[in-house]
């Protein structure tokens, strides 16, 4: 198994882990949006906040894994694509776009959990506000 698969389902791993003790953490109603200066500027539940990081996390990370040979090739955008794509270069070519869209898809599936993170850290703060300074 690539290493970028290892790192992305620990990744998941990690989402369902936060989620559960957020869950204990947090209080009945959070900050879910942010506005310019870090200010919270919406609210909902923690279920909610909770649920959809899980939600999109897993449907994100799905996305970058799915299969590119069951895409057909029409639907795929590549420069000289009938180069790439000619039978000799074709399971070279889906092998290297997979291993790239794996490291892209882990690459957001973790600045996803760190953004969700903040945003629950934020809502644990009194104000209420996201910090506006790098890291």
């Amino acid at each position: 198994m690539p290493l970028y698969r290892k790192i992305t389902y620990l990744i998941l791993l990690l989402t369902v882990v936060h989620a559960f003790v957020m869950s204990s953490h947090l209080p009945d109603e959070v900050a879910i949006h942010f506005n310019g200066t870090g200010e919270a500027d919406g609210y909902g539940s923690s279920t909610f906040y909770l649920s959809m990081e899980v939600v999109v996390i897993f449907f994100v990370t799905g996305l970058f894994m799915l299969p590119l040979r069951k895409i057909p090739i029409n639907l795929i955008s590549l420069p000289n694509i009938e180069y790439w794509m000619a039978p000799e270069r074709y399971e070279q070519t889906m092998l290297y776009i997979e291993k790239e869209m794996g490291w892209f898809g882990c690459i957001t599936a973790g600045w996803l959990l760190i953004d969700f993170h903040l945003g629950a850290i934020a809502s644990l703060s009194d104000p209420v506000r996201m910090a506006s300074g790098p890291f």
